[in-house]
């Protein structure tokens, strides 16, 4: 980008200011600072040097705009970009947490699958038991009451 500053006109204390920064004495005298504003303003006058002053000043302006509005357009593009990103984050995010979910009612179900095997097993066992204790009721009954065989003993004789 190209400054310009022909359409500048300085001011009478900044040229008079010159001859102290370079080493030579400022112009302090009314006759000087009047001379040196003549010049200025007969420099401002001339038709063609306006002109392109003018248009350098225009010029100037629109360089500068250009500048603004790339500067305006790589914020823009990075606030796009950051938010694409957020935007990607945030979809990465949701994922996981229905990951999470599911995962978490598949945890839900394996433990009710886990209790209906226990109930089932305890259930198992006392059917076992019930009939084991069935069996041996029956037993007793077919065999009626136990009868134990009696010894008989001849009857001694005695003389």
């Amino acid at each position: 980008m190209k400054m310009r500053f022909s359409s500048v006109t300085p001011s009478t204390n900044a040229i008079a200011d010159i001859g102290s920064i370079n080493g030579e004495p400022a112009l302090h005298t009314e006759e000087d600072k009047g001379f040196i504003r003549s010049r200025s303003s007969k420099a401002s006058k001339r038709p063609g040097l306006s002109r392109v002053s003018k248009s350098s000043e225009v010029s100037s302006i629109i360089d500068l705009k250009k500048a603004d509005a790339a500067a305006e357009l790589a914020a823009k593009e990075a606030e796009f970009n950051a938010m694409q990103e957020q935007a990607k984050f945030k979809e990465d995010i949701a994922k996981m947490e229905a990951e999470l979910a599911r995962r978490k009612q598949e945890l839900e179900q394996i433990e009710v699958k886990k209790q209906m095997e226990i109930a089932r097993a305890k259930l198992k066992v006392y059917q076992e038991v019930k009939e084991f204790d069935d069996d041996r009721d029956e037993e007793s009954v077919e065999d009626g009451p136990r009868h134990i065989p009696s010894i008989q003993t001849e009857p001694k004789i005695t003389l």
